[in-house]
This record gives structure tokens, C-alpha cells and sequence, in this order.
């Protein structure tokens, strides 16, 4: 399963991630796996990636997953 955020900022994307979620092959729980993180240059460094992945992880446990 793959999932998609992204942070707006006047109707313009400034950031995304794109997440995985699979079963693990030897535990069969699923994990949770960063496959993108991007913030737009003139945005970086107003902690937008930070949140992403922070909500990502959110997602990942709400799930039951490991991350």
C-alpha cells in the first residue's frame, strides 16, 4: 500500500512524501518505508519535512505497523 502527503502553502505544493506499507517477509507485520521526501528549495528549513515524516509515522502506528 503506498500513501501520498503533501504540504500546501497558498493552493502550491511546497512538499510531498510518498510512503510504502508491506508485510515484513520473516515477522508478517507490516513496516512502514520511506520511498520519497521532497520540500520545495525556497521552502527547506521551515521544518516541513520534519512534519511529513512525523505524520507519516502517525500513520504507520494508527495502522498497527512497525516502523
Amino acid at each position: 500500500m503506498f500513501t501520498l502527503q503533501a504540504a500546501n502553502e497558498d493552493d502550491k505544493t511546497v512538499g510531498a512524501i510518498v510512503c510504502k506499507i508491506d508485510p515484513h517477509k520473516r515477522t508478517m507485520r507490516s513496516r512502514g518505508y520511506i520511498a520519497m521526501l521532497a520540500v520545495d528549495h525556497d521552502h527547506r528549513r521551515k521544518k516541513i519535512g520534519k512534519c511529513l515524516v512525523i505524520c507519516h509515522r502517525y500513520n504507520i502506528v494508527s495502522t498497527g505497523s512497525e516502523r
